[in-house]
């Protein structure tokens, strides 16, 4: 997941929901393009998010617009989203926090190893 505080639209790839079990019935079949994006939309999707795990967790449902292209992120949130969540992004230090559903803040942290792998 790309946490992107610059962009406006939730954005899910095609080849992510299709791990989901992903029945095209469920969305609304949609024409549009993006700039400066090059992938094609092709459907919209009403998604529920888990930002966390378990009981250090939000929950709460999205829009996306499903892309048909291969990208290096499976998820983009938005900033509308990310404020929703009540997000602070720290991206020097690989770090997030965010508001749980109890109304408590919960941090999650990269592991720097791995980005740079």
């Amino acid at each position: 997941m790309l946490v992107n505080i610059g962009t406006s639209i939730d954005i899910v790839t095609l080849a992510c929901l299709k791990m989901l079990y992903y029945n095209e019935n469920d969305s609304e079949a949609i024409q549009t393009s993006i700039t400066e994006f090059k992938g094609q939309v092709t459907h919209l999707l009403r998604l529920p998010i888990q930002v966390g795990e378990k009981e250090n967790s939000r929950t709460l449902e999205a829009n996306f617009l499903i892309v048909n292209i291969l990208m290096e992120y499976n998820v983009i949130l938005r900033r509308l989203t990310l404020n929703t969540i009540k997000v602070l992004v720290a991206p020097y230090l690989l770090l997030m926090h965010f508001e749980m559903d109890g109304g408590k803040v919960c941090k999650i942290s990269g592991d720097q190893n791995m980005v740079r792998e």
